[in-house]
């Protein structure tokens, strides 16, 4: 099988369980909780988890294919394998990144890109990481600013990184987006839970 029929048969089956799986309570469920979710078949996570875990040897080709279809759970599951890939593939890793987040329409995807790369990257790639942070809490966009805070999640269980942590969550101090308010108060709290320890 060619690299190509390859790839063009894991997103097969990929699409075949996400449909297979589907629910529609769930898709109401989600679109409820995460208003900005877009063509959604209702698929739960833990059938998306599953599906990222063993695709990984998709590689970064599956992962671009998946976020190309703009099908909520497929980006999903992108954004879950690149967490997965990450370590491996740092430079694939930051570039799709800086690809994804300025199409970003809801939290939850934008939390688990976030979540995913700097958990996978926070040692080798901490300065691009937070050069990113800095750079996207200036944006107009409200999930690239989201995506700036979250980015952090991972590092605030590092002593010497919660200054970086603390200037960053200066600048969205006058933030008067909801989803804004919320990612500060959840990394702040984060740090007290982190201090505590």
């Amino acid at each position: 099988m060619t690299p190509t029929h390859e790839l063009s048969k894991r997103l097969e089956d990929i699409r075949e369980e996400i449909i297979n799986n589907a629910k529609p309570t769930h898709r109401q469920f989600m679109e409820k909780a995460a208003p900005g979710i877009q063509q959604a078949h209702g698929t739960p996570t833990p059938v998306l988890n599953e599906l990222a875990k063993f695709h990984t040897a998709g590689g970064i080709p599956l992962v671009e294919l998946l976020w190309a279809s703009g099908v909520y759970e497929e980006q999903l599951i992108a954004v879950k394998l690149l967490a997965r890939l990450a370590k491996k593939h740092p430079d694939g890793a930051i570039r799709l990144l800086q690809e994804f987040t300025p199409g970003l329409t809801e939290w939850s995807i934008c939390d688990t890109l976030a979540m995913g790369v700097s958990r996978s990257l926070h040692k080798k790639e901490k300065r691009r990481l937070f050069e990113l942070s800095e750079k996207w809490s200036r944006s107009p966009e409200l999930w690239t600013r989201r995506m700036s805070i979250v980015l952090l999640w991972y590092f605030c269980r590092f002593e010497e990184d919660r200054a970086f942590i603390r200037r960053q969550l200066n600048h969205h101090m006058d933030d008067k987006a909801h989803y804004i308010r919320k990612a500060v108060a959840w990394i702040n709290r984060e740090l007290s839970k982190q201090e505590s320890e």
